[in-house]
């Protein structure tokens, strides 16, 4: 009876334990195309499974999102899948040379960008996504004119192809993969490419010298020096015909190259971006040499000299010296969803403080980054004095000069070649912690069962190798340790000692403790199924007692043959195995001896002495602890 009973709940645990199971997400990568006659979907396909968040480049900071809700539809326009969806409209300005004038924002007529999410299964083939307008959020002026394919409420596009992996634009590109910290769908993945490079230009080393530079400038400035340590970079080298950019260097002059890039873009000089044409080569260079859906952000580095540049879904700079913090910034827009710091007058720009480096509030409770404030410093904070390098609360952000405030005086958001404040370099940690998985694997890997033997079981972490992470062990709720090592090693005892009958679970908690985050720390779980296999077989000790491999005559659920060496706990004596040694137990075990009845829940509890048997010396030698006669008990049997 017991044993059929204990099959019923073994079946309805696993039944259990199966339903709780996700199923896989498949996300897709859409390469749309807009322009006055609507709008389409010029590459769909599906992106590889990865531990990493899919995310759409460039929607955080983008100057313009617009919310859909998603349909695909197959060839007859029946629906394939739905999801939600938000795509990036605009184009970010890169601040003045001189700091006078802060980022601007327009919106191009026609362009492309790249949106990513969820999808049908990657063996579907998709006709057209169909697009039902939920909601339009306004990041930055609203002045701008919405093209009119997105005014409209429900839109179909057709997709044009289907990924297939191979590169389809030709031209003479090689990739190098500049820094390698580990597997491109766990790391954040920046790609950098380059525009107006010749033949002989990319044979004297000039793009390589022009990405190195780049390198080097994100992986020594905080907080990017941690966060490359846990970011991959690919270089691709792209051949133009002729060097340098259109409109360099005055209007009028138009040069042959790759990705089309050029300055005075909508008649502002410093405004040097590429057209749809070279977004699509940008784009499918990325997918190629990186893999489908893989690359995170896009850098172009044009062969110029000229100051200049833009944000959005892609990253555009000269090489000028400003090269490297034009791109800082920038970064800091798309990626860590920062806002501007400068207070120049920007008619239109809309008001609010949906940012975390901005604030309406300038003290008490309510001011975001109160927990970062340099003690003593006043709230709101006068721009002298001892208070320039101290966090606490400047008016003039976000173009405006007063009611909006800032964590410093001043911070790469307000001006190039400057550090990033600490509430800035908090927002870039926080995303990339989001974003990423902080451990890369297991060894056995977490989502699977673990037998655990007799002998030491050791589970092995390989965590982000962004520095130290720390780990909070559980088993069945109970806390196991604290500890900053990556692994911990099991066995049965440890299981039955838990108090698990079927099975249990080990829970794991990780997070990545660093001085530059104080808020909003992210913590991630990661959860394994143990089963005990005291006889080391392959089978769960539970199983084997059900199936009768193994006899359980005690009725303790643990496989007789394995009585020995769990039910003893400490030391000899808890003979009726209540958790402490008393008179009850020296009751037990003469009614056991004297024929009374009673079954020993744990032979090895009940030799007293230790010496293999149990008999009348363990009696005498449990009278002798008891009545303080000098009997020491011994360890239990190892």
């Amino acid at each position: 009876m017991r044993s059929r009973v204990l099959l019923s709940f073994l079946i309805l645990t696993m039944a259990i334990a199966a339903s709780s199971l996700s199923v896989e997400k498949s996300y897709w990568q859409l390469l749309v195309a807009y322009d006055q006659n609507g709008i389409s979907i010029v590459e769909a396909g599906p992106i590889p499974p990865a531990p990493k968040q899919i995310r759409t480049p460039g929607l955080d900071g983008a100057p313009v999102r617009i919310g859909y809700e998603l349909e695909w539809l197959d060839g007859a326009n029946s629906i394939l899948a739905n999801a939600t969806a938000e795509i990036p409209l605009g184009l970010r300005v890169t601040p003045s040379e001189n700091d006078s004038t802060g980022c601007r924002v327009l919106m191009p007529e026609a362009a492309m960008f790249v949106i990513r999410v969820e999808g049908p299964l990657p063996t579907a083939t998709p006709a057209a996504v169909r697009l039902n307008r939920v909601e339009t959020m306004f990041r930055s002026v609203p002045g701008l004119t919405i093209p009119p394919v997105f005014e409209q409420q429900t839109v179909v596009a057709p997709i044009q192809r289907l990924a297939s992996g191979v590169n389809r634009v030709p031209g003479p590109i090689s990739a190098t993969k500049l820094r390698d910290t580990g597997p491109d769908n766990n790391r954040l993945v920046y790609v950098v490419l380059g525009d107006g490079y010749t033949a002989a230009n990319l044979a004297a080393g000039q793009f390589t010298t022009a990405a190195n530079t780049f390198v080097s400038a994100f992986g020594t400035r905080s907080p990017w020096d941690v966060l490359f340590t846990g970011t991959n970079v690919y270089r691709i080298d792209v051949e133009s015909n002729e060097q340098g950019s259109d409109n360099d260097p005055t209007q009028g002059i138009y040069k042959d190259t790759y990705f089309n890039s050029s300055f005075f873009v909508n008649g502002i000089e410093r405004l040097l971006a590429i057209d749809g044409t070279g977004y699509s080569r940008a784009v499918s260079a990325a997918n190629t040499f990186v893999g489908y859906g893989l690359w995170d952000c896009l850098f172009i580095l044009v062969n110029s000299t000229k100051y200049g540049g833009s944000g959005g879904n892609v990253a555009v700079s000269s090489v000028h010296p400003s090269a490297p913090d034009i791109l800082l910034h920038e970064s800091g827009h798309s990626y860590a969803n920062l806002a501007d710091e400068y207070s120049d007058a920007y008619p239109g720009y809309p008001p609010g403080d949906p940012e975390p480096n901005v604030d309406f509030d300038y003290s008490g409770p309510g001011l975001k980054w109160l927990i970062w404030v340099t003690p003593g410093v006043p709230l709101p904070t006068p721009p002298t004095s001892p208070y320039l390098s101290s966090v606490g609360a400047f008016e003039g952000a976000r173009y405006l000069t007063t009611g909006i405030y800032r964590p410093m005086y001043n911070c790469e958001m307000r001006a190039l070649n400057q550090q990033f404040c600490p509430v800035c370099k908090e927002a870039h940690v926080n995303r990339y912690t989001t974003m990423m998985r902080l451990l890369d694997g297991a060894s056995p890997a977490w989502n699977t069962n673990v037998m655990l033997p007799l002998t030491p079981k050791t589970i092995t972490l390989t965590p982000l190798p962004i520095g130290q992470m720390q780990y909070a062990w559980r088993l069945n709720s109970v806390p196991l340790s604290d500890t900053i090592g990556s692994s911990i090693t099991l066995t049965t005892l440890d299981y039955y000692a838990a108090g698990a009958l079927n099975q249990a679970y080990l829970d794991l908690e990780v997070k990545f403790p660093t001085l530059l985050v104080r808020q909003h720390e992210n913590i991630q779980t990661y959860r394994w199924t143990l089963y005990a296999d005291c006889n080391d077989n392959g089978i769960s000790d539970i199983q084997d007692i059900l199936s009768h491999f193994s006899q359980d005559l005690n009725g303790n659920f643990i496989p007789d043959e394995c009585d020995a060496q769990i039910c003893c706990v400490d030391v000899t004596g808890n003979v009726n195995m209540t958790g402490i040694v008393d008179l009850s137990d020296l009751s037990a075990l003469v009614s056991y001896l004297t024929g009374g009845g009673y079954q020993l829940p744990c032979r090895n509890e009940a030799n007293i002495n230790g010496v293999g048997i149990v008999d009348l010396s363990d009696l005498s030698a449990l009278v002798s602890y008891l009545t303080g006669g000098g009997f020491v008990l011994p360890p239990c049997p190892s």
